[in-house]
């Protein structure tokens, strides 16, 4: 099941565009977003929205709302996928992304990383366990700053894939590696394919820690250049990022996994088995930006 959640007004403005886009059951009209996992469950329950493994899409406006304001990715059995906007601009940006994504479907993925040698290591086990799917007819390429300059990633990033996996260290405005790589060096780059999902296994990527600027992980959707973005809103810690990044490569194994929603769910069941309140702090800092039901193979 797919619940839309939004004002009035964001209805208004987009309601025929989005039913273009994704297929949903129900939508929900609210005065004020809820944040608080009381109430938005408490609002499901009102509506009669009843599902094992639900999907909930919010429009929230960036300023009232912030990333960190939501209770994680989770909410019971709900994964909760939010779309920020500061204008009706941003959310035809991100409308127009999942249009030019149908159309051109990029059958590729990149694994990006920092050079340090942990983070190589992760970026190596997330590309050979792509290697491994035929779906994917070996179109997964690696691309770490010894052999690609920053101007060089947002040209291949600019071109489109369907999901992109960047794991090293980063901050609210943009990626450590590559020498630092910012929101300046995408704008300088013409768009051709928006990329389908885009994980940041590092720190800080929605972390709303700037008064002229939005953060590194929003601005994708925001700018119409990805789907889905999928980062954390605060500082994480090395050996839980560790089973976060262990649980990802054993759920890409996992081959009738095709939908980001598919993804995080799994990931999650396998998180919640390691028993450790360190990982679960860690795993409640992700957030969901975008279309929650993003295909990726």
């Amino acid at each position: 099941m797919i619940v839309v959640v939004s004002t009035q007004a964001v209805k208004n403005k987009i309601g025929n565009n989005l039913l273009g886009c994704i297929s949903f059951d129900k939508w929900i009209v609210v005065k004020t977003i809820p944040v608080e996992k009381k109430r938005i469950l408490s609002l499901l329950k009102r509506y009669n929205c009843e599902s094992d493994k639900g999907r909930l899409i919010f429009f929230a406006n960036l300023g009232k709302r912030k990333p960190i304001h939501f209770p994680g990715l989770f909410v019971g059995n709900w994964l909760l996928s939010l779309v920020f906007y500061k204008n009706y601009r941003e959310l035809f940006n991100w409308l127009k992304a999942l249009k030019d994504y149908s159309q051109n479907q990029p059958n590729k993925v990149f694994v990006l990383g920092m050079l340090k040698p942990f983070y190589v290591k992760w970026a190596d086990k997330i590309y050979r366990s792509f290697q491994k799917e035929k779906h994917l007819n070996g179109n997964t390429y690696i691309h770490l700053p010894d052999t690609t300059t920053n101007v060089d990633l947002a040209k291949k990033l600019s071109c489109g894939c369907s999901l992109a996996v960047y794991v090293g260290h980063g901050r609210s405005r943009g990626w450590s590696g590559y020498r630092g790589f910012r929101w300046s060096h995408m704008e300088k780059t013409v768009q051709i394919t928006p990329v389908g999902i885009l994980l940041s296994l590092s720190c800080n990527g929605l972390k709303n820690d700037k008064i002229k600027s939005i953060p590194f992980g929003l601005q994708w959707v925001a700018e119409g250049r990805a789907c889905t973005s999928i980062a954390s809103c605060e500082s994480l810690q090395i050996k839980p990022m560790e089973s976060i990044a262990n649980a990802f490569i054993e759920s890409i194994a996992m081959t009738d996994l095709f939908r980001v929603d598919d993804l995080l769910f799994n990931m999650n069941e396998k998180l919640k088995k390691t028993n450790d309140p360190n990982v679960d702090m860690n795993w409640k800092h992700f957030r969901l930006i975008g279309n929650p039901i993003q295909s990726f193979r």
